[in-house]
């Protein structure tokens, strides 16, 4: 049930793109990609749910005396895209069977 409720709560954004058909194969060496541009109220967002604080993500002074061009987005902000970049890119009863083979539910975790 939980997977079937994960599937279900995909939603596309308008603001990203993928580079691979879901009828791509992945050989060694393929990449995989994903632009989605992150606004102030995604990392504001992402800041108050992580209580992650650190002037790099708002203040331009602050990035650029640290050595970068403008502020950064948080990294794990990034690798949220990493599920939706997968998922983008093959059927979803691959990415489920490779997801969920490995997986057992006990009683705990229900």
């Amino acid at each position: 049930m939980l997977v079937r409720r994960a599937s279900w709560s995909y939603v596309s954004s308008s603001r990203s793109f993928s580079s691979f058909t879901s009828s791509s194969f992945l050989k060694c060496g393929d990449v995989l990609k994903q632009a989605q541009v992150f606004t102030d109220a995604d990392v504001l967002a992402y800041s108050r749910m992580s209580h992650d604080t650190n002037p790099l993500h708002f203040d331009p002074e602050w990035a650029k005396a640290a050595g970068f061009n403008d502020r950064v987005v948080p990294g794990m902000l990034v690798a949220s895209l990493f599920p939706r970049t997968i998922a983008s890119n093959f059927e979803l009863y691959m990415f489920l069977k490779h997801y969920t083979s490995s997986c057992r539910c006990t009683s705990e975790s229900r």
